[in-house]
This record gives C-alpha cells, sequence and structure tokens, in this order.
C-alpha cells in the first residue's frame, strides 16, 4: 500500500496528487489477468510501484468531517441620527459625527475598508416652531366602521356625524357592493390621555344619538395618539439617517467602540453576530488535513477486496461548507446579514447584546480518487 503524503499546505499538496495523476493517466481494464499494456506504461507502474503491481481500475471514495472553529471577526452596526433646519446643516452635523466616530476606529485598528454605509436616507420633520410658548399638543383618531342598509339611513347618519363635524364618509373600498363604510373621529388636547378621553366622549355621543334612531351598527377598527402641531405653528426640519456596517477582529475592543459610540450618541443596534475569517478556516483545514487523508484512504482500503491493493491517489479535493452551527450564541443568524431593530444607547435602555459566541461548527467534504493495484501476472 502506498502512503500518503501529508503536508500542512493545501496547494503544495494538491499540487503534488495533480502531478502524480498527470504522471499516470488511469487505466481500467475488464480483464485484469490479460492485461495488455505497452512496454513504456510497465516501466513508469513499475518505478511507482515496484515490478511486481500494476493498476487495474480507480476507486472514488468521500469522506465528511465536521470541525470545530472559534470567531475571530464581530459584525455589528451603528445609526447616525441627525437633525438640522436645513438638509446641508443635518448633512454636516451627520459627516462631522461619523467622521469623530471612524477616526476612533481607525486609532484602535479597525480598517477603513471595514467600515461600510448599509443606508442613508433624509426625511423631513414637522416640529413646533420654537419659543411659541405654546404647550405641546396631541390628536387622537378613532377610525369607525359602520354599516348603512338603505340611502335614507345614510342620510340620518350623516346628519348625525355632522354635528361632530365629521363629513367625510366613505365606503369601504374593499366592499364596493356592500354596505360597509367607514370614517373618522379626531380630537385635540395638551395631554395623549386627555386626546383619547376626548376622542371616546364623541364616540359615545354619536353612538347614544344613532341608537336612538335605530341605527347604530358603529364598530372601532383602531385608535392611535400622536404629537400635532397645527400649521402655523410648524416648522420644518430635515433628518438624516446613516447606518454604517462595522467588521472587525478586534473582539476585545468592542467595549471601547461602545462607550464611544454613546459618549457621540450613536445609536448601536442590536444585531451583533460573530463569524470565522477566511484566513482562520483556512488554518483550520490545513490543521486537521493530514487527519482527513488518512481518513479517506482508510475508507478507500475498506472497499477493496483482499485480492487488491490501494495505490496513489489521482485526485484529492478538499471543500469546506458554509457554517452549519452556531454554538453558544444567543444571536440567531441564519447565513444572510441582516439588521434587526435597533437599541439606543442613550435613554433609558443602555444595553445591547455583546454576548460573545464561544464555538462554530463547519462542515468539510474530502473526495478523492485512487488507483486499485493488483499483482502482475507474468506471462
Amino acid at each position: 500500500m502506498i502512503n500518503i503524503i501529508k503536508t500542512k499546505k493545501t496547494g503544495i499538496l494538491l499540487a503534488m496528487f495533480l502531478n502524480l495523476g498527470a504522471a499516470s493517466a488511469v487505466h481500467s481494464f475488464p480483464n485484469s489477468n490479460n492485461l495488455n499494456v505497452t512496454d513504456a506504461y510497465l516501466e513508469l507502474e513499475k518505478s511507482k510501484y515496484g515490478n511486481g503491481l500494476v493498476p487495474v481500475g480507480t476507486i472514488d471514495v468521500r469522506h465528511v468531517e465536521i470541525i470545530r472553529l472559534k470567531p475571530d471577526v464581530v459584525n455589528f452596526s451603528v445609526t447616525v441620527n441627525s437633525e438640522g433646519l436645513t438638509l446641508t446643516e443635518a448633512s454636516e452635523i451627520n459627516d462631522k459625527k461619523i467622521k469623530e466616530f471612524k477616526d476612533y476606529l481607525i486609532k484602535l485598528g479597525v480598517s477603513d475598508k471595514s467600515l461600510t454605509t448599509v443606508r442613508y436616507e433624509n426625511q423631513e420633520k414637522i416640529v413646533y416652531q420654537k419659543d411659541t410658548g405654546i404647550e405641546q399638543q396631541y390628536r387622537a383618531r378613532y377610525s369607525m366602521a359602520i354599516e348603512i342598509e338603505d340611502d335614507d339611513s345614510l342620510l340620518e347618519i350623516k346628519e348625525v356625524l355632522g354635528q361632530y363635524n365629521i363629513y367625510d364618509l366613505q365606503i369601504e373600498p374593499k366592499t364596493i357592493n356592500s354596505n360597509s363604510y367607514y370614517f373618522t373621529i379626531y380630537a385635540i388636547a395638551n395631554s395623549e390621555k386627555e386626546a383619547d378621553k376626548k376622542a371616546r366622549d364623541i364616540y359615545y355621543a354619536i353612538v347614544e344619538k344613532l341608537n336612538k334612531l335605530n341605527l347604530d351598527t358603529t364598530s372601532i377598527e383602531a385608535t392611535d395618539v400622536s404629537a400635532y402641531v397645527p400649521d402655523e405653528l410648524q416648522e420644518k426640519h430635515q433628518m438624516i439617517t446613516h447606518r454604517l456596517a462595522i467588521s472587525t477582529d478586534k473582539i476585545d475592543e468592542i467595549g471601547k467602540i461602545i462607550g464611544k459610540a454613546q459618549e457621540l450618541d450613536i445609536i448601536v443596534n442590536n444585531d451583533t453576530r460573530y463569524d470565522v475569517s477566511t484566513k482562520a478556516k483556512q488554518k483550520a483545514i490545513e490543521d486537521v488535513e493530514p487527519l482527513l487523508l488518512q481518513k479517506l484512504e482508510d475508507k478507500a482500503t475498506l472497499f477493496l477486496s483482499k485480492k487488491y491493493v490501494l495505490g496513489a491517489p489521482t485526485r484529492i479535493d478538499i471543500s469546506d461548507l458554509v457554517i452549519i452551527e452556531a454554538l453558544n450564541n444567543n444571536n440567531n443568524y441564519s447565513g444572510e446579514r441582516s439588521f434587526v431593530a435597533e437599541r439606543s444607547f442613550v435613554g433609558e435602555d443602555k444595553s445591547v447584546d455583546i454576548s460573545i459566541q464561544s464555538e462554530q461548527k463547519m462542515q468539510l467534504n474530502i473526495t478523492g480518487t485512487f488507483e486499485m493495484l493488483k499483482q502482475k501476472v507474468n506471462e
């Protein structure tokens, strides 16, 4: 049996095997006892196996191995929000924060190539004009549905709604041929609770009047309360949202990065995940390569009957698949980068999950083709 050459350099190993394959083309003979080969071929095989063995075919084998890897790269993202009276002002504020944050990361050894903008957008925000002396107001909204049987009922209901300044009564767009309509109750107050109460009181008053007419078929579909700015007190601000993805092997520096983000009022998104770098994967494969080759040879030997001997490999391939399991990790990661809900370091909740994942598992496939040898029959 030919011993497989073992080395920790995959490229060198495969090159040696390829050279072996190129030096000896694979031959398969239907009748191994009646060999019809040239003298040149026999001389070549003699140099590989000696005078007594001749290849009579090949055998293909495959082995699957699971190896454990220690993550050495952390991936997460941050979001920088900025606000200004103009888009230029908001952009300048945003750029200043981003620059200061990037400069700090580079000082820690994080490469600029590891920082990627994955989202950049601007939108308009309506706020109160400054120094108006007017208290913040809120608007409650009750979305209502009502069933109306005929035109007479429709007119009576419209009259009741008009008493509360509700003139927009529309048929449900998805049920044009039915009797379903909808309208909205609005109420404005200086607090959310007060605004909701005012809207609720209007609803009860409408229901009471419709009950007296035997026309109450209303139902509440949805309610909400939001900040309200009257047109005359509105001031338009420009908001910029800039999300930056970070991938770094400086795992020990994560605490410092988070602290700097907090200092700059930058949101650290709760999307931390850990990966194994290409370099670390390659090193892990090289370390286990001799064992894989031996297992492949052992498996090939098991498949041979006693009258055959395993020869040299003519082809060896080792391929790694994606990470198949993440161990001891609180963040589920499906293999595609995804950003989940943002959680800010400012305000009441200053926590973000960055628990370090201890291990990952990766599947390796090793396949090979070996020559099958048999004792040469002397004529």
